[in-house]
Order: C-alpha cells, then structure tokens, then sequence
C-alpha cells in the first residue's frame, strides 16, 4: 500500500501546526494516541491526492 501520512488538528489552529499525526499501516489503519474532545480538521495524504474531512468531532467515550 505505500506509506501514507495522516494529520489532524482542530480547526481553530490546524492552518499554525498539526496538533496530531500518524502513519497508515499496510490494512488501510490508522491509531491516533489520546484525542482531546473538540472538532478537528484531518487531511490523508495519498500518493496522488489528498483525502480532507472536516468538522471530524470527537466526544468522549467509555
């Protein structure tokens, strides 16, 4: 599959610095570690284009 990179950052500050980012493993996966609740902005990078997800909300779950 290559090596892919994915970050993400919330919204308010993402265009400043990515708050997280990781890498894709050969099953399509990806693991970020503790995500503080808020809403964020992810962008996939591809070999030739680039996946955006916006307003990615993340709640706290048990």
């Amino acid at each position: 599959m290559g090596e892919h990179i994915v970050y993400a950052g919330q919204v308010s500050t993402y265009p400043d610095q990515p708050l997280l980012s990781t890498r894709v493993d050969d099953q399509g996966s990806m693991l970020f570690g503790a995500v503080p609740c808020g809403e964020y902005l992810m962008i996939v990078y591809l070999p030739e284009t680039a996946l955006v997800i916006e307003k990615l909300h993340i709640e706290v779950s048990f």
